[in-house]
């Protein structure tokens, strides 16, 4: 499946002419390959219906990915293939839509090649993309580099790595577009549905509600956990228990849940209370923030395996002991490595 993908980037520099540098933005049009899949080869692993009623403002829409949208028929599921979960991509996805509804449509090409003209798709699909951008963008049929005197920054290089990356995670499934994303979980917010005392439940496919948006949430879980995040959301009231009960996702393939969530929490209980102590003397550490802020296991062990004696050591002059950083490291050290040859489907990108 071929898909035209407007490209938005700014670049820093001086133009021949002018006496200073300022910052432009462009739209690069590129051709790309869009893998496609038979529902045979990506057969549906888990199925939920979502809350029907929106019960977060518009502006946290972005971080609760899934809550109080589907797709056709009320639904929302995910596809199984090449070891991974794939959703359906839907209206909503794209962020043109202020609210998100029930019933969304579900993209296909047609429906997908119209909603990246606006440029808010490149946001669902991890491309940066900058509204200013879109709407002062000139057109471009390749690298307009060569046309300044002096470059200073381009993100030209960032945005194309990004695409490139994308490409890997976007299939066409019986011609409907699907993006690769996180294992479905059980979220329980900290937000309490008006009229009750039981707190908010969505099934995510985005890791935000363990990651950046962890303090939104009391608690997240597997799938096949549904339950015991019930029983937390309800622990002050039953009132709109039903209500919550009816999200529970049908797992339809367990081999494709595979999280290691007893591993997942006991390294950021570690790395919390070890980002405190390192606050308190004003030593926080970016390695340490991102194994904290790492749903990975192999991101985590990477970035954490980054520190040298020499940080440790500087750390207990400070008072602060770098043991929760060791235990974190032994708990990895027992993960899963999963290794795999990426195959990028950009190698069919072509400007046009």
């Amino acid at each position: 499946m071929k898909i035209v993908f407007p490209l938005f980037y700014s670049i820093t520099g001086r133009l021949p002419g002018k006496r200073q540098a300022r910052s432009y933005s462009y739209r690069e049009l590129v051709e790309v390959d869009i893998r496609e899949v038979s529902s045979e080869d990506a057969p549906v692993a888990c199925v939920w219906r979502p809350n029907k009623e929106l019960r977060h403002p518009a502006d946290e829409i972005v971080p609760l990915t899934n809550h109080g949208k589907s797709g056709p028929g009320g639904t929302q599921f995910t596809r199984w293939h090449d070891g991974r979960h794939w959703k359906r991509m839907i209206m909503s996805d794209g962020r043109l839509m202020h609210t998100a509804t029930m019933n969304d449509i579900e993209l296909d090409r047609v429906q997908f090649q119209a909603m990246l003209g606006s440029g808010r798709i490149q946001h669902a699909l991890d491309i940066m993309c900058l509204p200013e951008w879109v709407s002062a963008a000139k057109d471009v049929t390749d690298d307009p580099a060569s046309q300044f005197d002096v470059v200073k920054q381009s993100a030209r290089a960032r945005v194309m790595d990004e695409l490139e990356k994308a490409l890997d995670n976007v299939i066409s499934v019986d011609g409907v577009i699907h993006a690769a994303c996180f294992e479905p979980f059980i979220a329980v917010f900290k937000s309490v549905r008006p009229g009750t005392d039981v707190c908010e439940m969505s099934v995510e496919t985005r890791d935000y509600p363990l990651t950046i948006f962890r303090d939104r949430i009391v608690g997240a879980f597997a799938a096949g956990s549904f339950d015991v995040a019930l029983s937390l959301a309800t622990t002050k009231g039953v009132q709109g228990r039903e209500q919550l009960a009816g999200v529970q996702p049908d797992i339809l393939i367990p081999d494709a849940f595979s999280f290691d969530w007893e591993m997942f929490w006991s390294v950021t209980e570690k790395l919390d209370r070890l980002w405190i102590d390192l606050a308190r003397v004003g030593q926080q550490n970016t390695a340490v923030g991102i194994g904290k802020r790492s749903s990975d296991p192999d991101q985590r062990f990477a970035a954490l395996s980054s520190l040298t004696p020499e940080t440790t050591e500087r750390w207990e002059r400070l008072g602060v002991s770098p043991q929760p950083l060791y235990e974190a490291l032994e708990i990895l050290d027992d993960r899963e490595v999963r290794l795999s040859i990426p195959h990028h489907a950009a190698t069919g990108m072509k400007a046009i």
